[in-house]
């Protein structure tokens, strides 16, 4: 196997849930991948240098295309992220064209379409889980605001989200303060949830959004997904994270970010919820869910032993438990990643050790 075509991909295991002993500086979220606005960071030849700029230079390891089609994520949720949406393929281009023309820099804070890709996205719970996900039924909508004192009546979706954006910000205000003051006519876990984002961000127009969303607890190991245009946020816990390699993030709260409340309501899909998790396949001894609509795949394994792999495609390889080594000639420890580019010579990938690994996979 080449040289080139199994490069280690820098990463710090800094993540509170690889940190036991907190020794070391914890961070968030980790980025495996190669996008225009970060860029993870490969060993050649003793050097660090940018996997996306190596692969503008080696584009036979893609495979096709002209650049890696997913990014890799690890997350620790301690307080709950934005409320956003992603877009659609067509709307990412008109979108990135549109900004582009308008000469606003990719690192304004206001600009949205980083790229001209869409972003969907795969979850794999490391933890328990919280997410947010699509909206309740729209009867289930207003019963809960008329529990809590508030005179609405949503006839659509559509009309909930935009009569709460229309809104004045000391109507907002006002309606946050007397949600406060009457959680205690809605359901317990609902209410515990507005407490928590409420603590986190204060006065926000995403908390009334919150108010008529699905709420979702995932176990460990199990998985779901977020297609383009669906509203969601990630609440708490430890997870996996798989996607088309976008940042295109369109926010609508739980951030002190810009919100673009024009863009938001036309990008949206503001209906009601569909919520299934995602199935694994069995291939190898892995566990293999494949996102849906797309060309990537995330494989689970736990490794004791020798595991024979079938290489296909462009690959990063993560191991988040134990030691492994690769082909008897590349270790890994927990933490630690490797590119592993698409070619034509041996096609075999023998990891063997004990330990937990997560590969990403484009074909």
């Amino acid at each position: 196997m080449r040289l080139r075509s199994m490069i280690g991909v820098d990463m710090v295991s800094s993540l509170p849930f690889w940190d036991k002993k907190k020794t070391v500086c914890q961070k968030a979220e980790m980025w495996l991948g190669a996008h225009k606005t970060f860029s993870s960071k490969i060993l050649v030849d003793g050097q660090y240098v940018s996997l996306l700029n190596f692969l503008e230079i080696h584009k036979e390891l893609l495979g096709f295309g002209s650049e890696l089609s997913f990014l890799f994520k690890i997350l620790s949720v301690h307080k709950p992220l934005s409320l956003q949406i992603h877009p659609s393929k067509d709307i990412a281009l008109k979108g990135f064209a549109f900004e582009n023309n308008k000469k606003i820099v990719i690192d304004d804070s206001k600009r949205i379409y980083k790229d001209e890709n869409p972003k969907v996205e795969l979850v794999y719970a490391l933890s328990d889980f919280y997410a947010l996900k699509g909206f309740l039924p729209l009867d289930g909508i207003n019963h809960i605001y008329r529990s809590l004192g508030l005179d609405f009546n949503f006839m659509t979706h559509e009309s909930f989200v935009k009569t709460l954006f229309d809104l004045h910000e000391f109507e907002i205000e006002n309606i946050i303060y007397k949600v406060l003051g009457n959680l205690n006519f809605i359901d317990e876990f609902r209410a515990f949830w507005f407490n928590e984002i409420y603590k986190m961000y204060g006065i926000d127009i995403g908390l009334l959004v919150f108010l008529g969303m699905y709420i979702f607890k995932l176990k460990t190991g199990e998985v779901f997904y977020t297609e383009s245009r669906e509203v969601h946020a990630y609440l708490k816990g430890e997870c996996i994270e798989l996607m088309t390699n976008s940042d295109n993030v369109i926010r609508a709260g739980f951030t002190n970010k810009h919100i673009d409340k024009d863009e938001m309501l036309k990008v949206g899909k503001f209906e009601e919820g569909v919520f299934s998790l995602l199935k694994s396949e069995n291939i190898d001894g892995c566990d293999v869910f494949k996102l849906p609509g797309t060309n990537l795949s995330l494989f689970h394994k736990c490794i004791g032993g020798e595991s024979y792999f079938e290489r296909v495609g462009v690959m990063i390889l993560l191991v988040i438990k134990g030691k492994v080594q690769l082909n008897n000639r590349i270790s890994l420890k927990m933490g630690d990643s490797v590119f592993i580019g698409n070619c034509d010579c041996n096609k075999e990938l023998l990891i063997c050790g004990n330990g937990e690994i997560f590969i990403a996979l484009s074909l």
